[in-house]
């Protein structure tokens, strides 16, 4: 489990450490001087942990429950949670629109997740309004031959998805 915070984030990254270790779960916990953007982190850590599957969570995730799971659920170069939006505006069905929700990525290290980070990364440092899209959602769509796979909300809930029981879950 990874995760950066600063030094007005202490206080979430003792919680998380605790939820961590609560579930015997290994740890990287990077206190950083500047936020800098979600997928060069999850490269850095990719460094720091080479061969290892890489679980980026944001500094406010509460663990409430193991995540042993994620190596079953993981069968792609990256996974996370997509929202999926129909639109059904007139006659014609037109095709859903996929939305990450990026507060648990996670990344197998392989050439393919390496490739979608490097393109997410990219389009994380343009400017405000320069893209109309999310970054991540511009960047999956630019990366081909990288291979997705969707995880339960479960595992990046927040109280809008009105779950009883979820394995992260963010205020």
């Amino acid at each position: 489990m990874c995760a950066t915070y600063t030094a007005q984030e202490t206080h979430h990254a003792v919680r998380l450490s605790e939820d961590i270790h609560r579930y015997g779960h290994e740890m990287d916990l990077v206190r950083v001087q500047r936020p800098t953007t979600k997928p060069w982190e999850i490269l850095l850590a990719m460094d720091r942990n080479p061969g290892q599957m890489i679980c980026m969570l944001d500094i406010d995730a509460r663990i409430e429950a193991t995540l042993d799971e994620l190596s079953l659920l993981v069968t792609g170069d990256i996974a996370m949670y997509f929202k999926v939006i129909f639109n059904h505006r007139g006659r014609r069905p037109v095709a859903p629109v996929f939305s990450p929700r990026t507060s648990c990525v996670v990344a197998q290290d392989t050439p393919g997740a390496r490739r979608f980070l490097g393109v997410w990364d990219r389009y994380e440092r343009l400017r405000y309004g320069q893209i109309v899209w999310s970054p991540a959602s511009l960047a999956m769509s630019q990366s081909v031959g990288v291979t997705f796979s969707m995880l339960p909300v479960r595992f990046a809930a927040n109280r809008s998805d009105g779950l009883l029981f979820a394995n992260v879950r963010y205020d």
